[in-house]
C-alpha cells in the first residue's frame, strides 16, 4: 500500500505516533525511516535498504569517495550523464566534490551535469566563481 493511503487510511492514522503525522505536516510530505531507528507506530517494510557502513575501517571520506565511484561506474554501463541538484549547502555540495574529484581521476569531467537555481548560487558564491563555473 503507498505511503500516501497509508496516512490518507483513518484507522491507520489512529495508530499513528503524534511526533511522526507532526513531522508529516511540517515537512509536507509522508516521512520513512530508512533507519527503522524512530518509532512512527505501524510496522512497515524497508524494501531499499540503506548501505551498513557501521562497521567498516574507512574514514568519510574514503566513503565519499566510494559512493561517487559507484554513482560514475552505474552511469557509465548505463551510458547515462550524470546529473547533480546543487542547492549551494553543504550536502550537495560534499556529493558534488566527490563527484567531481572521483571524475577528475578518470578526466570524464564532460558526464557531470550540475543543475542550480539562482538561490544556489546566493548560497555559496565563491564555490560556483570558483568551481563550478
Amino acid at each position: 500500500m503507498p505511503l500516501t493511503a497509508i496516512l490518507g487510511d483513518r484507522r491507520i492514522r489512529k495508530r499513528l505516533r503524534p511526533e511522526y503525522l507532526e513531522a508529516c505536516r511540517f515537512f509536507l510530505s509522508p516521512l520513512i525511516d530508512r533507519t527503522k531507528t524512530l518509532e512512527c507506530g505501524i510496522d512497515f517494510e524497508i524494501l531499499d535498504a540503506l548501505d551498513d557502513f557501521s562497521q567498516t575501517n574507512k574514514n568519510f571520506g574514503e566513503i565519499c569517495a566510494e559512493r561517487a565511484g559507484f554513482i560514475i561506474r552505474k552511469a557509465a554501463r548505463e551510458n547515462k550523464k550524470i546529473q547533480i541538484l546543487w542547492s549551494g549547502g553543504i550536502d550537495s555540495t560534499l556529493a558534488l566534490v566527490s563527484l567531481f574529484k572521483e571524475l577528475e581521476k578518470s578526466k570524464e569531467i564532460s558526464c557531470l551535469e550540475v543543475l542550480l537555481s539562482r538561490e544556489s548560487i546566493e548560497e555559496y558564491a565563491s564555490f560556483f566563481a570558483d568551481i563550478i563555473k
